[in-house]
């Protein structure tokens, strides 16, 4: 036998190790999303029941797909279309996107659960041959663009009479074309103005029937709003004049911050939760060529790579949703193609062996899991991922070994002895466990005897 499990305890790995620590810097799991009969895509957004929407290929054509506990489905389409994305979902479950038509390339398309999945056609503005929606808020309120062809307009619904209708938003006569890009409540649209030039940020409010346009300051250059997080707090980016790069900004009640960038990169906030989050994706330059990226409260801009699980296959480009508790969805390169991703949290914190020495016996323990439940733990040779059937995390493991169970004492802790072999000494190993009660992973922890 490779490992000979000990006894079992419930205790505490001291702080040398890192678990009981308090100030914890926060680690990923990471799910590759994948449809059955269909190939590679995108996530672009997660809620806060971890459903995921995106797109993933058929014939070389995306298809609209939302993940439920990491099952992808396909949504139906509008009769005749062979293609779709979906790109929105709120905290009721209704879907925002695109899908083509017969006649059309694509029309703004919304998707609600009742029983199966059904698809409404949101509509087009006259003269227009494109539309789609980007944000949702509420039962009917909804925000997108429309294309002639040439340029794109911003659009919105706001209630059942404007489905398959939608509202045109004011341009301006220098700025006469953009998009909206998110609606929060009491109906205030986000998004930009643009000409061939330049893109401005702007913000839409409606009072009755009549939409009041607001332009929005930038750091010193082109700007556009991304996201809203309220009806006063917007995220985006801006050109910063100090270094002449587009850099994550906010707007809080009219007025414009600088929120930074990853050095020498052009970097979009795509996204942000209600804490005041913010993810997206910066341009490098270099190779890669780009990178997902994210912003906790408070700290600087960094690169989601850098916090992806030890020896993880994975290459994230860009960082598309992100819901209120940290979780981010998005894509990035795994085996030379683009596929989506949702990267969670991990709920359960892992420390490294103690004593950390080959021919005699080790503990391995694991906090935050659910008290009473049974917390497995495993090893592994090397990264990769092993799903969990019924869970939405799995193990960023491949090939697996199952140490052992123990039960988590009333604070959440669990712990393990096993005898490590010296046939190990010199192995560089993955270790993780997992709580089954909650569906958590536990960060890997690695170590060599």
């Amino acid at each position: 036998m490779l490992w000979a499990t000990g006894s079992r305890v419930a205790w505490c790995v001291p702080l040398a190790f890192g678990v009981c620590e308090a100030a914890r810097a926060q680690q990923y799991t990471i799910r590759h999303l994948t449809v059955p009969g269909l190939a590679h895509g995108r996530a672009y957004d997660v809620d806060n029941s971890m459903r995921v929407v995106g797109e993933a290929y058929a014939s070389g054509l995306p298809q609209p797909v939302v993940w439920v506990n990491g099952i992808g489905v396909q949504l139906s389409a509008h009769p005749g279309g062979a293609e779709g994305s979906a790109r929105r979902i709120d905290d009721t479950g209704r879907i925002g996107g695109m899908a083509a038509t017969g006649s059309t390339s694509t029309m703004a398309t919304t998707w609600e659960q009742h029983g199966s999945w059904t698809e409404y056609e949101m509509g087009l503005l006259p003269g227009t041959i494109f539309s789609g929606v980007n944000g949702l808020e509420g039962v009917v309120a909804a925000a997108g663009f429309a294309d002639d062809g040439l340029f794109t307009y911003p659009i919105a619904w706001t209630s059942d009479a404007d489905v398959g209708s939608p509202l045109p938003l004011p341009t301006l006569p220098a700025l006469w074309q953009g998009e909206g890009l998110d609606i929060t409540t009491g109906d205030v649209v986000v998004g930009y103005l643009a000409n061939l030039v330049t893109a401005q940020p702007v913000s839409w409010s409606r009072t009755g029937g009549t939409w009041a346009l607001t332009q929005l300051p930038t750091l010193g250059g082109w700007g556009i709003v991304t996201t809203a997080i309220s009806p006063t707090f917007f995220l985006g980016a801006s050109i910063s004049p100090a270094s002449g790069r587009i850099h994550f900004a906010s707007w809080v009640n009219g007025a414009v911050a600088d929120l930074g960038a990853l050095a020498g990169t052009d970097c979009y906030a795509t996204c942000g939760n209600a804490a005041g989050e913010a993810a997206g994706w910066c341009r490098t330059f270099a190779t890669p060529a780009y990178i997902a990226v994210h912003k906790p409260v408070g700290q600087p801009v960094v690169d989601l790579n850098g916090k992806l699980p030890p020896q993880s296959p994975w290459l994230l480009t860009s960082a598309n949703g992100i819901n209120d508790a940290g979780a981010i969805a998005g894509e990035g390169v795994l085996n030379g193609f683009y596929e989506p991703f949702v990267m969670i949290p991990t709920q359960v914190a892992h420390a490294a062996p103690t004593p950390g020495v080959a021919n005699t016996n080790n503990t391995i323990a694991a906090t935050g899991a659910t008290p009473g439940g049974t917390v497995w733990f495993f090893v592994a040779a090397s990264g990769g991922q092993t799903v969990v059937p019924g869970c939405l995390e799995g193990l960023d493991l491949a090939g697996p070994v199952t140490l052992g169970t123990a039960t988590a004492n009333a604070a959440g802790s669990a712990g393990l002895t096993v005898f490590v072999p010296g046939s190990v000494i010199g192995i560089p190993l993955l270790f993780q466990a997992y709580d089954p009660a909650a569906c958590h992973t536990s960060n890997v922890a690695t170590w060599t005897f």
